[in-house]
C-alpha cells in the first residue's frame, strides 16, 4: 500500500466527508489525482462517504485558475469540485500567524465570506448525511 493510500484509508476510516484542498494549478491537479482515485476506490466500501475538491488560494482573474476549474469539473464520479473557493490574500496568513481565525482576525475582509461560504456548503453537506 502506497503513502496516500495509506492516508486515505486512515482519513476514511471515520469521515462522513472529506474536503480535498488544491491549488488551481496543473501540478496540483497532478499531484492530487492518485489521492481522488483511491478515495473513489474507497467510497465504494463506504457508500455514505461523501468527498469534494475545493480550490484554495484562488486567483480568479487568471487563466490558471480558470483552466484548473475547467479541467476539475466532472473529472471524477464521485468526487465533485465546489464551487465555493477560497481567495488567495495574505490576511488569511496574517491571521494564521497571530492565532486567530479569518473571522476573528478580520471578519469584514472578503476572505472570511469565502471561509462562511465554504462552511456553509460543508453543513448542508453534513446535514443532508443526517437526514439519509
Amino acid at each position: 500500500m502506497v503513502g496516500q493510500e495509506k492516508v486515505a484509508l486512515a482519513a476514511v476510516a471515520n469521515a462522513d466527508l472529506l474536503l480535498i484542498p488544491m491549488n488551481p494549478s496543473p501540478i496540483d491537479i497532478r499531484k492530487t489525482e492518485q489521492y481522488v482515485n483511491t478515495v473513489e476506490r474507497l467510497m465504494v466500501m463506504r457508500p455514505q462517504l461523501r468527498a469534494a475538491i475545493m480550490l484554495n488560494e484562488v486567483k480568479k482573474t487568471e487563466r490558471l485558475t480558470t483552466m484548473s476549474i475547467e479541467e476539475l469539473t466532472g473529472r471524477w464520479e464521485h468526487v465533485p469540485l465546489l464551487a465555493e473557493t477560497i481567495r488567495d490574500t495574505t490576511i488569511v496568513k496574517q491571521a494564521f500567524g497571530a492565532g486567530l481565525a479569518i473571522d476573528e482576525y478580520e471578519p469584514n475582509h472578503p476572505a472570511a465570506d469565502d471561509y462562511r461560504a465554504l462552511t456553509d456548503r460543508v453543513v448542508a453537506v453534513l446535514q443532508d448525511l443526517d437526514g439519509q
